[in-house]
């Protein structure tokens, strides 16, 4: 072999190494960056402790504000202011409290009522007391009773009639249980004087005033 074809043949194989080791150069750079490219936070590999690490937890501190804003004021109760309006209530007592006759005992008769007006004997709204006025006695004696009234209230309110009906005294337990027919006279003539003076709102029957009976009771001490 001459020396020119010596000396083609091993430029050509020098030149094929280079070319391999440039090939092979490559190649490794390739795979390093593979290898060593960082990896995102969401793909890292979890943090792994084992059963044998002790874990300190400490306790959670409790934070108070330094100048804390008062408490609110607590709300005010608010103060009933009277409108002097009159209760309207019927007062409700047993059917047998009246005396089957009336004539027994004293009947006296006011200067309010329309007499010649029919009587409702149950009007849909009965009568209802605006003002009461009590008899009063010197208490001479320790005897105590109820004396149950029967009131003809007029259109206008006004006692037409005060009829005397049962009459109890109360016992030694304190307890109004012994009925009598009769008592002291001046009692009696009391205690008409004071309902008579006796202040109704007007029974009242399709809207319209009408005269009523109605009933109350005296605790008395004479």
């Amino acid at each position: 072999m001459s020396d020119s074809q010596s000396h083609t043949t091993i430029s050509s194989l020098s030149y094929k190494n280079r070319m391999m080791a440039a090939i092979i150069m490559a190649e490794l750079l390739c795979l390093a960056l593979v290898l060593f490219w960082p990896l995102p936070d969401d793909q890292k590999e979890p943090v792994i402790f084992s059963t044998d690490d002790e874990i300190a937890i400490r306790a959670p501190v409790r934070t108070q504000q330094q100048n804390a804003p008062p408490p609110p004021p607590a709300p005010q109760v608010p103060i009933p202011v009277p409108n002097d309006e009159v209760i309207e209530q019927d007062l409700e007592f047993p059917d047998d409290i009246f005396s089957e006759s009336y004539d027994t005992l004293s009947t006296t008769a006011g200067e309010g009522g329309q007499g010649d007006d029919e009587i409702a004997g149950n009007p849909q709204i009965g009568p209802s007391i605006l003002r009461i006025e009590e008899p009063t006695f010197s208490n001479n004696s320790p005897e105590k009773a109820d004396i149950y009234v029967t009131f003809l209230v007029s259109k206008k309110g006004l006692v037409e009639e005060a009829v005397i009906g049962k009459i109890f005294l109360y016992d030694d337990d304190g307890n109004p249980s012994i009925r009598v027919d009769q008592i002291d006279e001046e009692v009696i003539k009391r205690t008409i004087k004071a309902a008579l003076n006796w202040k109704f709102r007007p029974a009242r029957d399709n809207g319209e005033p009408v005269r009523a009976y109605t009933t109350g009771i005296f605790t008395v001490d004479y």
